[in-house]
C-alpha cells in the first residue's frame, strides 16, 4: 500500500468482546486498551527509514467501498481490527464491519475513555475525566456506526456493570444530545431504579427498537419512563417490556404509549399484560403487526386479564395484524372473530392460552367460527378437524384428544402443508379405557405431509392396524417424533420399533416423557411440578427407551444391508462390462 500513504492518527480499535468475558471478568484497564498509532507513534514515512523497494499498486477492486466492505463483513474481528489501522480508505468499511453488530454498553463507552474497576470493584468507572477532544474522535468516527445496543446486568450476577457515575460523566459531558446518533436497537435490563434511569439518555428519533425490562421501582419513575420514552422515541416500531407490577398499575402509561407510537409494527409483553384497555390501545395502530407474548418471569396477575372485554374493540380493528398472542377464554375470541375485531385476511398465526378449562364443544364451536372467517391462518396453537390450509397445529390439554386412525388421516390429507402437529401427547388425566389412534396413525402423515418437521402423538402403539398394500412410504424432512406418554406393552416393542425404522432416518429424535403438571401450559395456573412420573408412565417411557434402541439398531442393519447391495449391483455392473468388453474383443 505504498500510494495509499495516509496515516491514521488517534484511533483506537477496540474490538466487541465476546460473551465469555463476562464470566471471566475480564478488566479494561489502560494498559490493555488497543492504542493503534496514536499521537505517540505517529508514523513519519520514508523520513526515519532506508529507500525501500516500492511495493506493486493495489488491485483496482480494493479502491471500490462495496468491495472493502464485503471483504471485512467476511473477515474475522482481529482481521476487521487490524484493517482498520490501514488507511483512511479502509478504516470506515472495517470499524463499520466490526460494530454492525448489537454491541456491549462497557465496549462501546470505552472508546470514549478507558474504563477502570472501581476501587470497590463491583463496577466499572471512567478513568479519567472525557475531555471535548474525546467526544470528538468518538462523534467522527466510532458513533455514527453503532446501531445496536445491549446492557443487561439484570440477566447476569457476573455481568460487567457500570457505576452510576459514568452515567452522570456522560451526560454532564456530552456535546450534543445524541450522543449515538443512528442507534436503531436498544435492549436494557437493568437491576434498580437507577439503571431504569440511565437508559433514558440513549433516547433518540433514530431509535426503532426498545426491548427493556422494568425493575421494581417507585411508580413515579415508572411514570417518568413511560413520559420520556414517548417524547424522546415517537418513532419505535418495536416495542417490547417486561414489568415486575401488575399491568392494572402500567396499562395508563402504556395506553399512552401506544397512543403516541403510531409506527409500532411489534409489541411484545409478559402473559396477563394484555388487558382490555390495552388491547384496545393497541388495535388503533395502523401499522402493528405482531403481538406476541412470552411465558418468562415476570408475568402478570392472571385477575387482570380474567375481564376481559372483546366488545371493546371495533370492527377494523388491527387493520396489519399478522402474528396475535394473548391470554383469553373461547367465549371472549368468539367475540373477537365475529365481530371481526381484525383484518382475516392477513392474520395468520394465533396463539390462544386460555384462561379457563374448555369445554370440546367450545372448543369445536370456536374453531368452526375461524375456519369461516380467517382462511390464510397458517398457525394455530389449540387445535382440532377442519379444512385448513395450515402449516403449525399445537394444542396442550388436560386430557388426550379423543381422534381416530381414521381422524389423523382426514388431517394428513387436508392438512399436506403441514410442518409441526403436536395433539396433546403429554395429557396430565388419562383412563386405560380411553379410545386412542394406533400406530398405524403415522403412516398418512408420511405419506400426504412431505415438509412435515414436528410430530407429537399420544397413541397406544399396542393396538393392531393394517399396513397399507404398497410399500410404506418413509417421513421426508421429520425431525422428530413425540410420542410422549403413549401406551405400550413389552411384548410389542420390536414391532413397534419395525415400523419406527421404517418411518424413520436416522437423524430423527424419538422423544417420550410425562406430563410435568396439571395445567402445565398455562404460566399462572401451573401447579408444582411432578420430577418423576407415576410406576405406570415410568414402565411406559422404560418400553418407549428400548423401541429407541431398538430403532437404531434396526436403521443400522438396513444400512449395512443397503451399503451391501449397492456394492453387489456394483460389482454385477463391472462383470457385465467385462463380459461385454471381452465378447467385442473375441468378434474381432
Amino acid at each position: 500500500m505504498a500510494n495509499d500513504t495516509e496515516t491514521i492518527v488517534n484511533v483506537f480499535i477496540v474490538p466487541p468482546s465476546d460473551e465469555s468475558s463476562d464470566e471471566q471478568g475480564v478488566d479494561v484497564a489502560p494498559e490493555e486498551r488497543v492504542d493503534v498509532l496514536g499521537v505517540e507513534t505517529i508514523v513519519e514515512t520514508q523520513q526515519n527509514t532506508k529507500t525501500s523497494e516500492p511495493l506493486p499498486d493495489p488491485h483496482p477492486a480494493l479502491f471500490l467501498e462495496d468491495v472493502l466492505r464485503t471483504i471485512f463483513e467476511w473477515a474475522d474481528i482481529p482481521t476487521r481490527a487490524a484493517g482498520a489501522v490501514v488507511s483512511r480508505r479502509f478504516m470506515r468499511p472495517a470499524l463499520a464491519a466490526l460494530w454492525h453488530k448489537s454491541a456491549k454498553l462497557i465496549d462501546i463507552l470505552s472508546l470514549i475513555t478507558p474504563l477502570e474497576r472501581e476501587s470497590s470493584m463491583l463496577s466499572y468507572c471512567f478513568a479519567r475525566p472525557i475531555m471535548p477532544s474525546d467526544w470528538s474522535r468518538f462523534t467522527d468516527i466510532y458513533a455514527p456506526l453503532i446501531h445496536e445496543v445491549h446492557y443487561t446486568p439484570g440477566w447476569s450476577a457476573v455481568s460487567r456493570k457500570l457505576s452510576p457515575s459514568v452515567f452522570d460523566d456522560l451526560a454532564r459531558s456530552r456535546l450534543q444530545l445524541h450522543i449515538l446518533p443512528n442507534l436503531t436497537s436498544l435492549q436494557w435490563y437493568p437491576n434498580s431504579t437507577s439503571d431504569l434511569r440511565q437508559c433514558e439518555i440513549f433516547l433518540s428519533p433514530s431509535l426503532r427498537s426498545l426491548d427493556v425490562s422494568i425493575p421494581s421501582a417507585e411508580e413515579m419513575y415508572v411514570e417518568a419512563f413511560f413520559a420520556i420514552t414517548k417524547a424522546r422515541a415517537p418513532n419505535l416500531r418495536v416495542f417490547q417490556f417486561e414489568c415486575q407490577f401488575r399491568a392494572i398499575a402500567v396499562e395508563h402509561w402504556l395506553c399512552d404509549l401506544l397512543e403516541t407510537c403510531k409506527s409500532i409494527r411489534g409489541l411484545g409483553l409478559s402473559h396477563y399484560f394484555l388487558t382490555t384497555n390495552v388491547l384496545a390501545s393497541a388495535s388503533k395502530l395502523p401499522e402493528l403487526e405482531e403481538i406476541l407474548l412470552w411465558s418468562r418471569s415476570p408475568v402478570g396477575e392472571i385477575e387482570d386479564v380474567m375481564t376481559l372485554d372483546m366488545h371493546q374493540l371495533q370492527p377494523g380493528s388491527f387493520p396489519k395484524l399478522r402474528e396475535f398472542s394473548l391470554d383469553a377464554s373461547l367465549a371472549q375470541m368468539r367475540i373477537f372473530v365475529t365481530t371481526p375485531a381484525f383484518n382475516p385476511k392477513t392474520l395468520t398465526y394465533l396463539h390462544i392460552t386460555s384462561l379457563e378449562i374448555e369445554r370440546p364443544n367450545d372448543v369445536q364451536s370456536f374453531l368452526e367460527t375461524l375456519v369461516d372467517v380467517c382462511h390464510p391462518l397458517e398457525t394455530l396453537v389449540l387445535s382440532m378437524l377442519v379444512k385448513w390450509h395450515l402449516l403449525d397445529f399445537d394444542i396442550t390439554y388436560n386430557y388426550p384428544l379423543y381422534v381416530t386412525d381414521a381422524d389423523l388421516e382426514h388431517i394428513a390429507r387436508s392438512w399436506p402443508n403441514l410442518r409441526t402437529l403436536m395433539l396433546s401427547e403429554y395429557p396430565y388425566f388419562c383412563s386405560d379405557d380411553i379410545e386412542l389412534p394406533s400406530l398405524g396413525g403415522l403412516i398418512p402423515f408420511a405419506e400426504h405431509c412431505p415438509n412435515l418437521i414436528n410430530l407429537g402423538l399420544f397413541v397406544n402403539a399396542s393396538l393392531p392396524f393394517a399396513l397399507p398394500a404398497a410399500a410404506v412410504k418413509p417421513f421426508k424432512k421429520l425431525q422428530l417424533l413425540n410420542f410422549g406418554q403413549s401406551y405400550i406393552q413389552e411384548n410389542d416393542v420390536v414391532g413397534v420399533a419395525a415400523l419406527v425404522s421404517r418411518l424413520c432416518d436416522p437423524s430423527v429424535q424419538i422423544k417420550m416423557g410425562h406430563a410435568v403438571s396439571a395445567y402445565s401450559f398455562s404460566p399462572c395456573l401451573a401447579s408444582s411440578t411432578e420430577e418423576t412420573p407415576d410406576a405406570d408412565i415410568a414402565t411406559r417411557n422404560e418400553r418407549w427407551e428400548k423401541v429407541v434402541s431398538a430403532v437404531a439398531v434396526l436403521q443400522q442393519a438396513r444400512q449395512i444391508e443397503v451399503d451391501r447391495i449397492r456394492q453387489l449391483e456394483e460389482r454385477l455392473a463391472e462383470l457385465e462390462a467385462k463380459l461385454l468388453q471381452q465378447s467385442q474383443g473375441g468378434k474381432q
